[in-house]
């Protein structure tokens, strides 16, 4: 289970997140939405670093996935 420290920051998640609250359709090449890579790419971070904030953010219902094997 997912237990947040309120003293430690995650600056990865936070810049994740912030990235992703102010991504307009514009900012990304499929219209289905942004992909890890893409988003590694904004926020200038490793891509597994990238994919596990996904995840987190995912397993608390902030963001969604599209696809099978998702992507988007």
């Amino acid at each position: 289970m997912f237990e947040y420290d309120y003293e430690s920051e995650d600056k990865e998640l936070k810049l994740v997140g912030l990235e992703l609250m102010f991504l307009t359709p514009e900012k990304y090449s499929n219209p289905q939405g942004i992909t890890a890579v893409e988003l590694s790419k904004r926020v200038n971070l490793n891509i597994d670093i990238v994919k596990k904030k996904l995840k987190v953010l995912y397993e608390h219902d902030i963001i969604r996935c599209s696809g099978m094997n998702p992507k988007y």
